[in-house]
């Protein structure tokens, strides 16, 4: 999800290109604290576990695509325009953490969705950007 600016901003390729093994991830710790946006009905860790686990999700940063599928063993398969990644999600409550390896490019939101639409919000609930919920695996990421 977050990733694709990132690669974008170093021209980094991590993981799958590297050769990484995807399991070697650790994660990120799961912060305790995150305020709600108002008027904002954020996804529950169980609806997150039904909706996004397991399925894609598809955005656009700095003019260029990227997808991400989130497998149920905690890893992450990006492509981001035509450069493949990988990375680790945790999940505690709303709360939703990225780990892509070597990046330096990690961190933690809530999420919202309405229809297909995805919007991410920081730990004090401003907004950080969208994307497209894709059922399954459509870029064959993995």
């Amino acid at each position: 999800m977050r990733f694709g600016s990132v690669l974008a901003m170093t021209g980094l390729a991590v993981s799958l290109l590297s050769g990484v093994a995807l399991a070697q991830f650790q994660g990120l710790p799961v912060p305790d604290e995150f305020t709600t946006p108002e008027g904002v009905t954020l996804l529950t860790e169980e609806e997150i576990r039904a909706k996004i686990i397991g399925n894609t999700l598809e955005g656009k940063e700095y003019g260029k695509r990227w997808w991400e599928l989130y497998l149920p063993d905690g890893n992450i398969a990006g492509l981001w325009a035509t450069d493949r990644y990988g990375g680790k999600w945790t999940l505690s409550g709303p709360v939703m953490c990225y780990d892509y390896k070597g990046s330096g490019y990690d961190g933690c939101w809530t999420m919202s969705l309405e229809g297909d639409k995805i919007d991410y919000y920081k730990m004090d609930g401003a907004p950080d950007g969208d994307a497209k919920l894709r059922e399954g695996n459509p870029k064959a990421l993995f």
